[in-house]
């Protein structure tokens, strides 16, 4: 009959508990003899303004690459390497972006960056990476011409293509335009834009904005007042709530074209939002920011797994997936990945290779998809 003993068998089974012992002592030496794995940690960096007027853009992009790197960790396997995100807010002021870049840099088990999602704090913040040779996927914007540096956007010609021929429409009108076009690659249109007053008595047809949100919405509201009924067509930079709250009344009919749909835009995102909408308590609906966010984590997973095929390969030690950030940025440009925005690759210029663009016009509802624009600005189905 066996008895119960607090701490295991009675005395009367000592013989088991010797058996017992045994194979614990050879369990012990197995361990010993085979010790486990060392699972390797990838930092990647998240740069953006999750306070002030842009705080709306942080919170897309924060949820968005937590959903990536939960799936991406899950994906990998018990034994490889795991995607850890760190996240600094630079409130959309380009000080604080240089200070969130030096502070990401400055750790060397960051491997990546993805951010800053605003012009100027682009453009703070890019020099930094690139001397650091810490490979750098922007949104939003464009960042320093660097070997490390590559811009999850269209080439600027192609953005303001595509803005023209939408504005235009069958109409043979030359525009003005708020703000100053990166290059000069464009004709067939005017980069001084006229007072309110000209503008009005000149009955100018069309404007493209490529102003930050809130000068361009406190420039429509102006134009407005002052009697001006042409159209508007902006870049990304319409999308932000700023923007509309600066414009008031006057944002309805306004225009613009993004790289970044809002993800209810795309087919068969249903479930993928009630993902993104589980990632924390009282989660909003996705914005534009979301979509890109989740893509340019995944490109970093992606070039990570790259580079340990690759030392896999070589006869290295396949877990650690890249020895250096130079070796990383160098992967991230070979990279050509379909997701929810369609194929990404890279141009020369290190920018996004014929993206799909994307025509909304604010309403009183807020931004209704108007329709979809090839690479070239031509129309699509």
């Amino acid at each position: 009959m066996m008895r119960w003993h607090p701490f295991g068998f009675s005395p009367l089974h000592a013989r088991s508990r010797g058996l017992c012992a045994l194979v614990l002592v050879a369990f012990v030496l197995v361990a010993c003899r085979f010790p486990e794995r060392e699972i390797t940690v990838v930092k990647i960096g998240l740069v953006a303004p999750f306070e002030g007027s842009f705080r709306d853009i942080g919170y897309d992009a924060i949820y968005a690459a937590r959903l990536a790197v939960r799936e991406i960790n899950r994906s990998q396997g018990a034994d490889s390497w795991r995607l850890e995100l760190i996240a600094y807010d630079d409130r959309g002021n380009p000080e604080m972006a240089a200070q969130a870049a030096r502070n990401l840099v400055a750790d060397p088990g960051v491997l990546a960056v993805v951010g800053h999602y605003r012009a100027d704090t682009t453009q703070a913040a890019a020099p930094i990476y690139a001397a650091a040779g810490l490979p750098f996927i922007t949104l939003g914007g464009w960042g320093a011409p660097a070997v490390t540096n590559w811009h999850l956007m269209p080439a600027p010609d192609t953005l303001l293509s595509a803005m023209l021929h939408f504005g235009r429409g069958d109409m043979d009108v030359s525009p003005v335009v708020w703000g100053t076009p990166l290059s000069n690659g464009l004709s067939g249109f005017s980069a001084e834009a006229p007072d309110r007053a000209d503008a009005v008595e000149r009955e100018v047809p069309l404007v493209l904005s490529l102003l930050p949100p809130i000068p361009a919405g406190e420039r429509l509201s102006q134009w407005r007042e002052e009697g001006w009924v042409g159209q508007v067509v902006g870049d990304l930079n319409f999308a932000a709530s700023a923007f509309a709250t600066l414009a008031g009344p006057d944002v309805i009919g306004a225009a613009f074209v993004t790289p970044y749909p809002f993800p209810g835009d795309i087919p068969d995102t249903s479930g993928w939002i009630i993902d993104y909408e589980a990632m924390g308590p009282h989660v909003s609906a996705p914005g534009v920011y979301a979509l890109p966010t989740y893509e340019a984590v995944y490109l970093v997973a992606e070039a990570l797994n790259a580079r340990a095929g690759g030392q896999a390969r070589r006869g290295r030690q396949a877990d650690v997936p890249a020895s250096t950030r130079e070796e990383l940025a160098r992967a991230v440009g070979q990279v050509t990945r379909t997701g929810w925005l369609g194929p990404i690759s890279w141009d020369e210029q290190h920018t996004w290779d014929e993206p799909p663009l994307y025509v909304y016009r604010w309403t009183e509802e807020g931004p209704e998809h108007v329709e979809t624009l090839g690479p070239r600005g031509e129309s699509q189905p």
